[in-house]
């Protein structure tokens, strides 16, 4: 086994071993404590120089039956929320989840966007890629994973089903926002591969019971868009693509400069020319060559 083989599988055996003990933690407490309960803990990070006082909450909230308000789940959380002074904007609420479907939200939690970040040793630091920075943040367990679970075996089928996982999770987020009263904060999803399949889901829901959904991070997965042919779908993720490598500075000096108006300039250039070459290709029509030295401002790797 070769050495980076090795410092792999101990940080994955890390993980695990960590979440296991999370795991053995909260059925001790599920046992013993009311399943509604919330444990509340202050603590605090610095990001770039900034010091960042949050509030972070875990526990369970009830998922109902609308039509008879019986309980037939509940779902686990852990939310960080910045420490803020009475009276000001309310921030940005993210829910956040993993795919699977199967998995919890561990991975976007301590690999990710939450405010420690699980080291291969199995140390826990502060994570200066934290999203908290930006907005209060939510790691949901849907139900039958982590945490959470159907109070009854046979109320089981009812969440483990496309439509039935994202009713129960657009569920969760009501009973979130009343349970803590943040109607008022502007509100974002974020789902990761098979999350990327709820995400849409859970928007559909709250949408069609009119609650607004400012935005949506969508994270190893690409939807289809529309009725769109296979070279547009090429053609429109290049704007995409280029983004990616203005963050990681992989383009010409002169496309670094201005991120808007270098993905103007792709926009327009992917939707008239390079999407004309494609569908021209696509049916043996002769094709317009693009200039290499376009191709070379646009590379994306070195």
């Amino acid at each position: 086994m070769t050495s980076s083989q090795n410092c792999c599988f101990r940080y994955l055996f890390c993980l695990v071993f960590v979440s296991l003990a999370f795991i053995q933690s909260g059925l001790a407490i599920a046992q013993s404590t009311p399943e509604d309960q919330i444990v509340v803990t202050k603590h605090q990070i610095t990001v770039a120089d900034r010091v960042l006082k949050y509030t972070a909450r875990a526990g369970r909230l009830p998922i109902l039956n609308n039509e008879t308000g019986e309980v037939h789940g509940q779902m686990f959380f852990i939310a960080y929320t910045l420490d803020s002074a009475a009276g000001v904007r309310p921030r940005p609420l993210t829910f956040l989840w993993n795919g699977g479907p199967g998995s919890s939200s561990s991975l976007v939690h301590l690999l990710g966007f939450g405010p420690r970040r699980l080291q291969p040793d199995g140390t826990a630091v502060g994570n200066q890629g934290t999203w908290l920075d930006q907005t209060d943040l939510v790691f949901v367990d849907p139900i039958g994973t982590g945490y959470s679970r159907p109070t009854k075996a046979e109320y089981g089928p009812e969440f483990y089903q496309t439509r039935g996982d994202a009713e129960s999770v657009a569920e969760f987020i009501r009973v979130y926002r009343n349970r803590f009263q943040v109607w008022d904060a502007p509100l974002f999803l974020a789902g990761e591969s098979y999350g990327v399949i709820r995400a849409a889901g859970v928007v559909d829901v709250l949408e069609r019971r009119g609650v607004s959904v400012n935005g949506v991070v969508l994270m190893g997965l690409q939807l289809p868009i529309g009725q769109l042919s296979d070279d547009q779908r090429a053609a429109l993720s290049l704007p995409n693509y280029t983004a990616a490598a203005f963050a990681n500075k992989k383009l010409e000096p002169a496309l670094q400069a201005d991120l808007q108006a270098t993905l103007k300039q792709v926009e327009e250039w992917s939707q008239t020319s390079y999407a004309t070459a494609l569908s021209r290709s696509l049916v043996n029509q002769p094709v317009m060559l693009v200039p290499t030295s376009y191709w070379q401002r646009l590379l994306l790797y070195n």
